[in-house]
């Protein structure tokens, strides 16, 4: 790949993994092709979800600006009696880092991976 050029589109917020791996080997562009933005009615949705008779049994985070969307929406305190499950190590420590306790962390960084650690925790049946 040595002198090739490789158009690296993420989103804006990505981390920077797959382009250091790269640049070793290429001379590496990097575009942002999305941004990742709640939805304006983000802080009124989560409260319904997590508060009354239809409360949520678990909640899920697929990446860290899920999980700082949410929080910044919402606060930490109101996921406080929710278990949380995580897709990975990375979203987990942002997790952690905001003060989210992470109940079980996928081992395959996948929706597969993220369901199968929910079922194995064994509090949701199949």
């Amino acid at each position: 790949m040595s002198g090739k050029r490789i158009l690296l589109a993420r989103a804006a917020v990505a981390r920077d993994t797959c382009r250091r791996t790269a640049r070793t080997r290429a001379r590496v562009d990097v575009a942002a092709a999305y941004r990742t933005m709640p939805p304006e009615n983000l802080a009124a949705r989560a409260r319904e979800l997590l508060t009354g008779a239809h409360k949520a049994d678990w909640i899920t985070f697929t990446s860290s600006s899920t999980v700082e969307n949410l929080v910044g929406a919402i606060g930490a305190e109101a996921l406080a009696d929710i278990p949380v499950a995580s897709i990975g190590p990375v979203t987990s420590a942002t997790a952690r880092k905001l003060g989210i306790h992470v109940s079980v962390e996928a081992s395959q960084f996948d929706e597969a991976g993220l369901i199968e650690a929910i079922l194995a925790k064994g509090i949701i049946k199949q």
